[in-house]
């Protein structure tokens, strides 16, 4: 029989229940016909496509009409969007990115226009009540409760984007509802009590958990649910937080001023019910300050709940609370509801014209949120730096598969349950990729003979992973497999598919990507990322990725040696490729490091032995001058102190060893870099944090700055008119030095300053073997005095081992000039001279059909006078120092 509703009370205004299948069966009918509950919790089980769902809505709101109710019945579902989506139609209904992929995108226009258009279609559709947004606080990254269906661990970012989504809602028709009070960001399962526990103080949960409910709160949100989980240092009696007075009566009603509805979590949740039973457990979340209690399928305990409500009501005890309770859902369903939208949903025919809208929006929000977070060894894209026909083996997990897998079951026939989910990645990966795709999955049963022999014919491993920390075989089996690969220095990718907090801080990791989901729109996007179809430009979402200042204090000191050009020239070619993937350079690039009467350091794995690190250092000019040639540092190995030893080593050798009074960063010869770098990849944020750490170490970085020029088409280079002009009227002539003229090379460079001398001397020693290179000159007219010289030479010559970086080209009709020096006499013609030094190389470079040339060096001064004549500027530098009285400070 059951218990008998109240008279002019309806309390089955307070109750929102769920049930099973897609028909409205007798049980819920009467719980709608005589009980009046005016709240219906719509799940995947009851729902098939929008037409079905449209027609199912109508029908409950037509009971509810026909009844007596003076109210629609408010409609609920949970349609978070990326992977939690109950209601799903291919053909209707719009997939848009989840929670944690809206936030990658970093716009609260996007947050607020996706919930709007979920909002419209579920309007459409009759429902009335998205339980959304998630307002939780990701504060821990092992947390296994949440993971991407949160936004991030910034509360204020969460706060603005999880306000825009209510707008959205709103302006879109349908109430929403922020979840889960007062946060699980923090929470940890607690194995003895079955449920979650959230051990943080007031003061703690104000600093972050709670700030998105107090902001929402303030911005009208019309809902929020209060979750199951105990709150310990809260309320220390309550093993729940919805049945808990502290924590909905004096959290969050009184202390953050909280004016709307409040649902409790399910009563059926099984640590709930079982410790105290579903009358007491209604009864208890009333008296907490609930004001709708949700009891989702079970109609026994439906009965339950609404008889024991009835019973403290009669008994006088919950009076005012019920009261004020059904008030404030009767104010909510004044504002959202009528009869006339809810008997009459738009169903089918405002789907279909939202349809194109929606579908553009969505594509265009999944394409910000796919984020590149490291790519250490630019491995991406692959397009790039792979060849067409490389081999690449794509391992992905056996995952419980999405509602719209189960939906489109029919298309993966011959597959095991979950192994369809990533087959559209393979798919994906073919379309780019006219190589060898090999595409298997894995499982906790970890490496098997299939993966062991795919591994050996791939020339590049693409590793899928999905929530590490709810899937841990997972970590092992990336960890045995990556192992394989750095042992074969066989390239690793590792993708995130759902939390990026998988591989975020292994550095180790060095090319990492994130599509926050796996359905088949993101996964779509992650290829097209991973094969340079599409420009990465999400980012992982809160403060933790965002750069902040590093605390001061002791670093950790690694175990540098000296290389050895015998035993560590291959691993330190294989250490620049890493830093610079871009530069393809072969061993010769760094033969002048070969010089015996020169040290460099390294600090190495010596299990591996691969190279974490290089320190260059050159002593000239009898031990006057020290360059510290460049520091090179793994990319995955960075902010490890590495860089430090190896800096404190070879200021070590040059100052305290060598005696160097003073050293400069880079070198003119040998010039691998001409100073602090001015970085192509990363511009100014990361040429400030170069910057910044040398300052920190005790470097003026506040000298001059030097560029390298290149020309380009030299075929079609011609000298400009009035240069030429200009150069006659100075009475210069200019020639290719002869061995006759070497004595006077000799005394120009004697009128260099002492500090040049030594450099000079080497290169033009070099240069005068004639081999593949030449010395241009400068000749007075009338007196037949050489007045100035250039040194010009091809990538086959002595000289070019002092200049590596024109092994970069793979041209043999690539040139440099380098090392232009003027008589001391003709200063005030020092750039007319240079200039016509470089004119009379360029001319006698096209007779050799050559057809690039690269000049060296070039003083900021003279960097337009050049560009006036051809060239662009290839690299640019600022020349930094240190003396070694700096250095030999007690505070550095």
């Amino acid at each position: 029989m059951g218990p008998e509703p109240l008279p002019d009370v309806d309390i089955g205004q307070m109750f929102m229940v769920g049930f099973d299948g897609p028909e409205i069966d007798d049980n819920v009918r009467v719980l709608i016909e005589k009980y009046k509950i005016g709240n219906i919790l719509l799940s995947a089980k009851n729902l098939i496509d929008a037409k079905q769902a449209s027609k199912l809505t109508a029908k409950l709101q037509e009971i509810a009409f026909h009844s007596g109710h003076r109210q629609p019945l408010t409609i609920a579902i949970d349609q978070e969007n990326g992977m939690l989506n109950n209601l799903y139609d291919s053909e209707y209904i719009t997939q848009f990115p989840g929670a944690m992929a809206i936030a990658a995108a970093a716009s609260t226009d996007y947050a607020y226009s996706v919930a709007k258009a979920t909002a419209q279609e579920m309007k459409a559709c009759g429902i009335n009540w998205i339980l959304g947004p998630v307002l939780d606080v990701f504060t821990t990254s092992s947390n296994r409760l949440l993971g991407i269906r949160t936004m991030g661990d910034d509360p204020n970012e969460v706060a603005d984007l999880g306000i825009a989504q209510i707008r959205g809602f709103q302006e879109g028709g349908v109430m929403a509802c922020g979840k889960h009070f007062p946060g699980y960001g923090n929470a940890i399962i607690d194995n003895l009590l079955s449920l979650p526990v959230v051990n943080d103080t007031v003061e703690q949960l104000e600093m972050a958990p709670l700030v998105p409910f107090q902001k929402a709160g303030l911005a009208g949100l019309d809902s929020v649910i209060v979750g199951g989980c105990a709150v310990p240092k809260v309320a220390y009696n309550d093993m729940h937080a919805c049945l808990s007075p502290r924590v909905i009566k004096g959290m969050l009603r009184e202390r953050l001023g909280f004016q709307g509805v409040v649902l409790s979590e399910c009563l059926e949740m099984g640590a709930l019910h079982e410790k105290t039973g579903i009358r007491q457990g209604a009864v208890m979340a009333a008296s907490a300050g609930c004001d709708i209690i949700l009891v989702c399928s079970s109609n026994t305990l439906q009965r339950d709940a609404f008889t024991g409500m009835c019973d403290a009501f009669a008994s006088g005890i919950l009076h005012a609370d019920v009261l004020a309770s059904i008030a404030r859902i009767s104010h909510m369903k004044d504002k959202y509801l009528n009869w006339q939208d809810a008997m009459h949903p738009a169903g089918i025919a405002l789907l279909q014209r939202l349809r194109l809208e929606h579908s553009l929006l969505s594509r265009e929000v999944y394409e910000k949120s796919t984020t590149l977070v490291r790519n250490h060894t630019k491995l991406i894209p692959l397009s790039n730096s792979i060849p067409p026909d490389a081999s690449i083996l794509l391992l992905t997990p056996l995952v419980i598969p999405l509602i719209s897998s189960v939906r489109n079951a029919e298309s993966s026939k011959g597959l095991f349950i979950g192994e369809d989910v990533f087959l559209k990645l393979g798919q994906e990966f073919s379309k780019f990729h006219p190589g060898k795709i090999f595409h298997t999955t894995y499982t906790a049963n970890g490496i098997s003979n299939v993966h062991e022999k795919l591994l050996k014919k791939s020339q590049i491993v693409v590793i899928v992973t999905t929530d590490v920390t709810r899937n841990m075989y997972q970590i092992g089996f990336t960890k045995h497999i990556t192992h394989i690969c750095s042992y074969e220095r066989k390239p690793v990718i590792i993708v995130a598919a759902s939390s990026p907090y998988d591989y975020s801080l292994d550095r180790g990791i060095g090319t990492y990507l994130c599509s926050y989901e796996f359905t088949p729109e993101a996964l779509e996007c992650l290829a097209r990322v991973i094969f340079g179809q599409l420009l990465p430009t999400g980012r992982i979402p809160g403060t933790e990725h965002r750069p902040s200042k590093v605390v001061p204090g002791p670093t950790n000191r690694w175990l540098v040696d000296t290389y050895d050009a015998k035993i560590h020239l291959n691993s330190l070619l294989e250490l620049w490729t890493r830093c610079f993937p871009e530069s393809e350079v072969t061993a010769d690039f760094f033969e002048v490091l070969s010089d015996p009467n020169q040290k460099h350091f390294i600090v190495q794995n010596y299990s591996t032995n691969e190279l974490y690190g290089f320190a260059g250092t050159w002593v000239s000019n009898k031990g006057r001058l020290g360059s510290l040639l460049m520091i090179l540092v793994d990319p995955a190995r960075r902010n490890m102190s590495i860089g430090t030893s190896l800096h404190l080593s070879a200021m070590r050798y040059l100052i305290t060893d060598q005696h160097v009074k003073r050293v400069k960063l880079g070198s003119s010869i040998p010039l691998f870099f001409g100073g602090l770098p001015f970085l192509q990849f990363a511009q100014q944020e990361r040429e400030s944090v170069l910057a910044k750490w040398f300052s920190d170490l005790g470097w003026d970085t506040t000298t001059n700055e030097r560029s390298m020029m290149i020309l380009k088409n030299l075929e079609e280079w011609s000298p400009m008119r009035h240069v030429v002009q200009e150069l006659k009227m100075v009475g210069v002539m200019f020639d290719i030095c002869l061995s006759e003229m070497d004595d006077q090379i000799s005394g120009l460079i004697a009128q260099q300053p002492p500090l040049m001398q030594d450099q000079l001397n080497m290169l033009y020693d070099a240069a005068r073997e004639r081999v593949d290179s030449r010395v241009i000159v400068a000749v007075e007219k009338d007196t037949k005095e050489i007045v100035g010289s250039i040194v010009l030479f091809t990538k086959h010559s002595s000289v070019a081992k002092f200049h590596p970086w024109i092994n970069e080209f793979r041209s043999r009709f690539v040139a440099g000039l380098s090392s232009p020096i003027v008589n001391g006499s003709y200063q005030n013609l020092a750039g007319i001279f240079t200039l016509g030094l470089v004119y009379s190389a360029l001319r006698h470079l096209k007779m050799q059909n050559f057809t690039s040339c690269i000049l060296g060096r070039v003083d900021s001064t003279l960097e337009n006078t050049f560009i006036g004549a051809g060239f662009t500027t290839w690299r640019r530098f600022t020349e930094i120092e240190m003396s070694a009285a700096r250095w030999m400070t007690p505070d550095m």
